[in-house]
């Protein structure tokens, strides 16, 4: 079920309940009244939720990634074939290809990065951390969008689009051998580079 059909459903539930609560159980007339203004307000909540997700759909298609249901929270870890130094300095340049790209703290350790994007018309912004771990194949990259704000629950698919610009970046520039959750990704990671 899309994000904006879920909200509108707790939404009219919220009129409901806000309805008997403020005609206290007394007259059926407030009640109705009031769950008619909750209804409208609902439609129009619908409408503007709607439309915002259809600009998010256009914006990902546009940049050549599948459209999707995606968390507002995207963790990925993938295995490359490089050496954790080279992943970090790959990954670096990635964020800072992105279109929303906004700033990077450089007080790390060599092996961490700590990025944010900028505020948008339809985003608070994001952090974007990466971290390089030595493993038996090469290097295990752990990469991680969120919300700045943590009680963002639908985020316009940017977490998403963020994880998959800086993966198919490292893949074209290096190659991942794994990548998890791979049902979001691996159509990122389908091609050799």
């Amino acid at each position: 079920m899309p994000p904006s059909l879920r909200i509108a459903r707790v939404c009219v539930f919220v009129a409901l309940a806000a309805g008997i609560v403020y005609a206290g159980f007394q007259s059926p007339g407030l009640i109705v009244r009031a769950v008619c203004i909750g209804a409208v307000a609902v439609l129009i909540a619908m409408g503007i939720l709607g439309r915002l997700h259809r600009k998010a759909s256009t914006r990902i298609i546009a940049l050549g990634l599948p459209d999707g249901d995606y968390p507002a929270e995207i963790h990925v870890s993938a295995v490359l074939q490089a050496e954790p130094a080279r992943v970090m300095a790959v990954c670096l340049a990635a964020i800072e290809s992105l279109p929303n790209f906004g700033s990077i703290k450089r007080n790390e350790p060599a092996n961490y990065i700590s990025a944010r994007t900028r505020l948008s018309r339809y985003s608070w912004g994001e952090r974007i951390t990466a971290k390089a771990e030595p493993h038996l194949e090469g290097t295990n990259l752990i990469l991680e969008s969120v919300p700045v704000l943590w009680t963002v629950t639908m985020d316009m698919h940017f977490n998403y689009q963020n994880a998959a610009l800086i993966l198919r970046y490292l893949q074209e520039k290096i190659g991942i051998k794994r990548i998890s959750p791979s049902e979001y990704f691996m159509d990122i990671i389908a091609a050799d580079p």
